[in-house]
């Protein structure tokens, strides 16, 4: 399987705070695996909640890890609605 693990930390100033794993809508595929937060582990569900200073390990498909980093990168940018869907094709249409 090509796979990358990318290690992900949420910055204090990042508006990935207070979003929900499921409101991340990675692509199909990749899979936020681990919340590494104040020294413990976390398995975490659709409903968990990040934070600053969470440690997140993201597996990736190789072929999806471009489109991956860039919804991460949106979402820490402009929070839970970047970009709706992350879809650049989806603004195209609408």
């Amino acid at each position: 399987m090509a796979a990358d693990l990318l290690q992900v930390t949420i910055a204090p100033t990042s508006k990935m705070h207070g979003v929900e794993v499921g409101e991340l809508r990675l692509p199909a595929g990749a899979s936020l695996s681990l919340v590494i937060r104040s020294g413990s582990v976390l398995v975490p569900e659709r409903r968990t909640v990040l934070r600053s200073g969470d440690d997140l390990l993201v597996v990736t498909p190789r072929k999806l890890r471009e489109a991956t980093e860039d919804r991460l990168r949106q979402v820490s940018q402009n929070g839970r609605l970047a970009q709706w869907l992350g879809d650049p094709s989806r603004r195209e249409r609408d």
